[in-house]
């Protein structure tokens, strides 16, 4: 008979992080799931082909987790990202730690939203920490396609006048040869669609959406550009 092994079973949520828990499934349910410790390995890819920049990529998040994802119920979509804040996050080496993986997520185009550890939460206040960015992606999500797509000329009425010699016209110049080039997303290589906020804090700023957003992907981010008054 092999020899006991130094395990025992524990729970993977602390009583902290279970309270925090239930709360968010109550105010997320339905529409959404809140995975917990989530990997950052199992929830990002490393895009780079060279093997040594892709093995150094992938050990920088291969023990690094967030403490909820919020995906979508039906896709499984990840949607944002939840970080517990306590007291540990005030140390420096965990705020260095803190400051590479709000630029991991700002990078992929994942909300991050850190809320701060408490012993209780008031649901009122943590309801709105939650609902908050969802309000924001719906808002970025649900906007009709940018002014700046080519629209069909309206058709020209007939012109009746007699005919009379002109001289003829210029050649135009020739057009680029070289398309537009297109904007792809970073999670399911699907064309982006470059569309303007209509509400919120960020109405007028222009942003890439994913074409299969909300369906099968969650992809969006800033395109740096705000509509002209």
């Amino acid at each position: 008979m092999p020899s006991p092994l130094p395990y025992r079973l524990k729970g993977p949520l602390s009583p902290a992080e279970y309270q925090f828990y239930q709360q968010a499934r109550d105010i997320l349910r339905g529409k959404y799931m809140i995975c917990p410790k989530v990997v950052l390995s199992e929830l990002l890819a490393v895009t780079s082909t060279d093997r040594s920049v892709y093995q150094t990529a992938l050990n920088k998040i291969s023990r690094k987790s967030v403490d909820f994802v919020v995906c979508d119920a039906e896709s499984m979509q990840p949607v944002y990202a939840i970080e517990l804040d306590d007291a540990s996050h005030d140390r420096p080496d965990r705020q260095e730690r803190d400051n590479f993986v709000d630029h991991l997520f700002a990078t992929v185009g994942l909300p991050l939203v850190h809320i701060r550890y408490q012993r209780e939460y008031s649901h009122q206040e943590l309801a709105a920490d939650l609902l908050a960015p969802l309000q924001t992606i719906r808002s970025y999500a649900n906007l009709p396609t940018t002014p700046e797509e080519p629209q069909e000329p309206e058709p020209q009425p007939a012109v009746t006048a007699p005919a009379r010699a002109t001289r003829p016209a210029a050649t135009p110049p020739p057009l680029s040869s070289q398309p537009a080039k297109q904007v792809l997303c970073t999670h399911c290589g699907a064309p982006m669609r470059k569309i303007a906020a209509t509400a919120g804090p960020h109405k007028g700023d222009y942003y890439w959406v994913c074409s299969n957003y909300p369906k099968t992907c969650n992809n969006f981010f800033p395109a740096g550009e705000h509509v002209k008054e």
